[in-house]
């Protein structure tokens, strides 16, 4: 891998990654393709999940564009070192939610010839291992179906309800995404004979009892007839049915590399109430959400993505503030008019963000940066990746069991 194409030629993207599913990492790997395709680019879409890549490799100029982090991309070398053109150049689209990226990325993070970042948090932590001159800032958005229509009968909701949603898969975090803050700030805010209800929506994972153990502490939280969970694996569609049936989705998270769900959300015009602090920040304002006051401390994560992070100097994240949250979910469920302004210049603004991503800016600053660097071999780090992993130790990096 790794080197220089011919001049002259269009550039052309082999995009490397998970193309199917709803999970975060194939709906911004489908955002890129669709992207480079409005851009007329030529794309192939390389799946992780072994199927074959949907056209030949291109002639000319290429970019070996994996929409996926350091480990996996070194897990599955296999599957795509065979497909991808020959002589492309390499960059990422890496996903991570703490200030400093893990030492068993680094290395393949300096092999790539550039970095795309997908928000202002994860560039910084970036350009810490690859510096500058290799890390461009990826904004992100969200392309949202046209026919997404509310159904609160669907879930047994109330029709009349002032709504709130916390949203989280348990396999990613249950101390990161924090709903414990969001159920606690609920209850400040509603002490009793209010309209309103609390939707927690959230991933189970029978097969593994520690996240089974954490739904069922989750459910002894929630032990409140105005609190109802939603523990189901729902189709993309019925998820973003489910967010637009509510009026307000909160997420007092301690850190997030992006909040996909918080775009989607806003994209359908809903008020989000989050921490102030992490990913988010690239969206979020106070004219069209409700940024919540935090303080910084030590990361004592349980999440085995997370624990070899524990006590490393600068590895932080956010502690929220509770009472200012419980006070904005009174003040939104007190003032419709507001949240109605709130969820209108929320809309408007992921439109916009959708528009410029549409416009393919990063991806000709891509190009450009590619023209004038010199070319690296991602082979040699790949490699020396996976032999430092053993088998066990591909399960504790990838956050397994």
């Amino acid at each position: 891998m790794g080197g220089e194409s011919a001049a002259g030629s269009p550039w052309s993207y082999d995009v490397v990654g998970y193309h199917g599913g709803d999970f975060g990492l194939a709906i911004a790997a489908r955002q890129t393709v669709g992207i480079l395709r409005a851009m007329h680019r030529p794309v192939r879409e390389i799946g992780l999940d072994g199927a074959p890549a949907t056209r030949a490799a291109a002639e000319g100029r290429s970019v070996a564009l994996f929409q996926a982090n350091p480990l996996e991309i070194a897990q599955h070398a296999p599957q795509w070192q065979e497909q991808v053109a020959r002589g492309a150049r390499n960059a990422c689209v890496p996903f991570w939610e703490l200030p400093l990226v893990p030492r068993s990325w680094e290395s393949i993070l300096r092999a790539m010839d550039v970095i795309l970042a997908p928000s202002r948090f994860i560039e910084e932590a970036c350009i810490r291992v690859a510096g500058a001159e290799r890390v461009l800032h990826y904004p992100q958005s969200v392309d949202l179906p046209r026919d997404v229509v509310a159904c609160r009968e669907a879930w047994g909701l109330s029709p009349t309800a002032t709504l709130f949603i916390v949203s989280f898969d348990l396999g990613s975090g249950v101390d990161r995404k924090n709903p414990w803050g969001a159920i606690e700030a609920f209850r400040k805010a509603f002490p009793g004979g209010e309209d309103v209800q609390l939707v927690v929506k959230t991933r189970p994972w029978p097969e593994v009892r520690e996240f089974s153990d954490e739904l069922e502490r989750l459910r002894g939280a929630a032990a409140d007839p105005r609190i109802r969970i939603v523990a189901e694996s729902l189709p993309y569609a019925d998820v973003l049915r489910l967010y637009a049936s509510c009026d307000v989705l909160v997420s007092l998270h301690r850190s997030e590399g992006l909040g996909l769900h918080l775009l989607e959300a806003m994209g359908l015009g809903k008020v989000v109430v989050a921490t102030g602090w992490s990913g988010n920040t690239d969206f979020m304002t106070a004219e069209n959400s409700v940024p919540v006051g935090y303080s910084l401390v030590a990361i004592e994560p349980t999440h085995p993505h997370y624990v070899a992070e524990r006590g490393r100097p600068g590895q932080v994240w956010a502690e929220p503030d509770v009472g200012a949250a419980a006070r904005a979910m009174r003040e939104l469920h007190d003032s419709p008019a507001r949240r109605l302004a709130l969820g209108r210049a929320a809309a408007i603004d992921m439109a916009t963000r959708r528009a410029c991503g549409l416009s393919g800016a990063t991806f000709e600053a891509l190009e450009e940066r590619l023209g004038s660097l010199p070319g690296r071999s991602l082979g040699a780090a790949v490699w020396r990746t996976r032999w430092r992993l053993t088998a066990r130790g591909w399960r504790r990096e990838l956050g397994l069991p």
